[in-house]
């Protein structure tokens, strides 16, 4: 038997799809993924929360890469009531990023495998340590870089 995950998703939305292919160019460059997070709670309930996560896909150096572009989507969480609201900050912004930014990964690979190159495939990541950075600094919202492939 299972057991619902205390975090609960929604509704998700997209804000902002932007993909463009490069064909006209000899692609030469690593493909950077930056990530832009951050989350607010929803009419004053600690448990009712709304989540923003922005991909944006850019070239490392100048060098021309097959895609550019941004993908922002918006998540509406609800923690459940057993879990400790001293942790619910974490729980969201950790594991709703990760949803959100799954949620986004599949979309690019949706539009990207109906473009000129092979689909792009971002990376796999964690937002633990983004979201530690991020209380250690004491800001409202959180950034990860990586390379892409």
């Amino acid at each position: 038997m299972s057991t619902l995950s205390p975090l609960q998703l929604n509704k998700t939305f997209f804000t902002d799809v932007r993909i463009s292919a490069q064909p006209d160019m000899a692609v030469s460059g690593n493909l950077i993924t930056n990530v832009e997070f951050g989350g607010k709670v929803q009419t004053g309930n600690p448990r009712s929360w709304m989540l923003t996560v922005r991909v944006n896909l850019k070239a490392e150096n100048e060098k021309p890469v097959p895609y550019v572009g941004t993908v922002e989507c918006i998540g509406i969480f609800t923690v459940l009531p057993a879990w400790p609201e001293d942790q619910i900050e974490k729980l969201v912004l950790v594991n709703g990023t990760g949803l959100i930014y799954t949620i986004i990964r599949e979309m690019i690979c949706s539009i990207t495998a109906r473009g000129p190159f092979d689909v792009l495939m971002l990376p796999t990541q964690s937002f633990l340590d983004f979201y530690e950075q991020r209380k250690k600094a004491g800001a409202g919202a959180g950034a990860a870089t990586t390379s892409a492939t």
